[in-house]
């Protein structure tokens, strides 16, 4: 029933910034592929899996383990240095993420999914819960965008756990 009520109020959300005008859509830059020039080697924060400046997708059907797989594996890597998965070596360890999760509340998040002491302790661990306020993480608004920009300035990795909701409350 609260996923249901979620996705309702998410909807309303979208649809309500939509009707307003909020959104605003940006051409795309296109080259073509023949003019890109030669880069250096990339470098990565966790070997063949995170690049120091790229982004990376963790995608999957709901319920699949995706923010599992983010908490017992992708922040102790990050934060700690454990291989991810047991296998990718971790190029750039003892990084500042902060994590962004819009699927729990807060105290259950805190205690069920941070159950790992040692990663809920970190110092360099940031948390933040957005559940039924996934519109406060406004991207596509310049004012609020050079806000969030200047708020993780010190922030190595942003990890947003339910990216999904975010975008659907913008009519994405």
């Amino acid at each position: 029933i609260d996923a249901a009520v979620d996705g309702l109020y998410i909807e309303d959300e979208a649809k309500h910034r939509y009707n307003a005008g909020k959104i605003t859509w940006h051409p795309l830059d296109m080259m073509r592929a023949a003019d890109l020039e030669e880069s250096d080697e990339e470098v990565y924060l966790i070997d063949q899996v995170m690049l120091l400046d790229g982004f990376t997708l963790i995608s999957g059907y709901q319920k699949a383990g995706k923010s599992t797989l983010i908490m017992h594996n992708l922040l102790p890597s990050l934060l700690l240095g454990t291989k991810f998965l047991g296998v990718h070596e971790v190029v750039v360890p003892d990084l500042t993420v902060h994590l962004i999760n819009v699927e729990v509340h807060q105290n259950p998040f805190l205690r069920f999914y941070l159950n790992d002491e040692t990663i809920r302790s970190h110092p360099n661990l940031w948390v933040t819960t957005l559940r039924g306020h996934e519109g406060d993480f406004d991207i596509m608004t310049k004012e609020h965008y050079d806000s969030l920009v200047d708020q993780h300035k010190d922030i190595d990795v942003l990890v947003i756990d339910g990216v999904e909701q975010i975008l659907a409350a913008f009519g994405i």
